[in-house]
């Protein structure tokens, strides 16, 4: 299990490198923080929502693009559940 997770930690450590080389660092760390908890509160309907979203200060393009992958995440995790429960 943990090998399958391997490449993908590999290939999140070359684009954090990249990125922290080509800007010179993370320099908003917040807004990662607010895409995610938004994209979560899309896909399982609960979390916070921080307060740039009920001023209108931010879209939806990308928690939209993050919920779309974790709603995949979360189908894929609900028929590995499914298949591991029909053993």
């Amino acid at each position: 299990r943990a090998r399958d997770l391997a490449p993908l930690l590999a290939l999140t450590i070359v684009v954090q490198c990249v990125c922290a080389w080509t800007l010179g660092g993370r320099l908003h760390p917040d807004e990662t923080h607010q895409y995610l908890d938004v994209a979560h509160r899309l896909v399982w309907g609960y979390g916070t929502r921080p307060h740039e979203w009920y001023a209108g200060m931010r879209n939806l393009l990308a928690p939209g693009a993050l919920a779309g992958v974790l709603a995949l995440a979360r189908a894929a995790a609900a028929e590995a559940e499914l298949a591991r429960l029909r053993e």
